[in-house]
């Protein structure tokens, strides 16, 4: 019984993950272009932590 409530807690946890990481790469993809245009260096920082962050994120879904 105990086998079945874990991997049902690993799978809510590789969605929330893939969700998080999701929404983190979403506002990399918005944040990064228009920082490019505005030429604002604090907003390109931003973008490029919201891109580590997701890609840390799709590396603990990945596993």
């Amino acid at each position: 019984m105990s086998n079945k409530i874990d991997k049902i807690e690993q799978v809510d946890n590789k969605n929330v993950y893939s969700f998080v990481s999701g929404a983190f790469f979403m506002a990399a993809s918005l944040i990064i272009p228009i920082s490019i245009v505005y030429t604002n260096t604090n907003l390109i920082v931003y973008g490029a932590v919201c891109l580590f962050i997701s890609l840390y994120y799709v590396n603990l879904f990945s596993k």
